[in-house]
C-alpha cells in the first residue's frame, strides 16, 4: 500500500508540474531474484489517475485487458516499446508512452533482494 501511495504521489507531482490535465498511469514494478525466472517481474499493483483526479487500481503487465477504469473498457500495454493505447467509450484511441522511472528501495514490499521502481505514463496524442 505504501508503494502505491508513494508512486501515486510521484505521478501526481509530475502531472502538476507539467500543468496538464490528462489521464496518467503510475506503474509500480517489482522483481524478485528468487522467483522462477531471474527477470520475473510484475506490475500488477499500479494506479490509473483520470483527469478528475480519481484513482483506480490496475494491472499494468504487458498485454490487453479491461483495466477496470470507468469509461475505458480496453487498454493494451506494450512494455517492449514503453507505450500503451487505451480505448475510451465512444472516443478515438488514446496513447501513453512511459515518461519517467524512479527506483525505490526499502519501501513496502521492496526490501532486501527486491528490485522496485515506479514509472509514470502520461497521455499524449497517438502517433503509433
Amino acid at each position: 500500500m505504501y508503494l502505491n501511495s508513494l508512486a501515486l504521489a510521484l505521478g501526481t507531482a509530475l502531472l502538476a508540474a507539467n500543468g496538464a490535465i490528462a489521464d496518467i498511469l503510475v506503474v509500480n514494478t517489482y522483481c524478485k531474484d528468487w522467483w522462477p525466472l531471474p527477470d520475473d517481474c510484475t506490475s500488477a499493483r499500479s494506479v490509473w489517475v483520470n483527469d478528475f483526479d480519481q484513482s483506480f487500481p490496475v494491472d499494468a503487465n504487458t498485454g490487453c485487458r479491461n483495466p477496470g477504469v470507468p469509461h475505458i473498457p480496453w487498454f493494451c500495454i506494450d512494455w517492449d516499446n514503453a507505450r500503451l493505447k487505451f480505448y475510451p467509450t465512444n472516443q478515438p484511441e488514446r496513447c501513453m508512452p512511459r515518461k519517467t522511472t524512479q527506483r525505490m528501495f526499502s519501501v513496502g514490499i521492496c526490501r532486501n533482494s527486491d528490485d522496485c521502481h515506479a514509472s509514470v505514463w502520461r497521455e499524449v496524442q497517438c502517433n503509433w
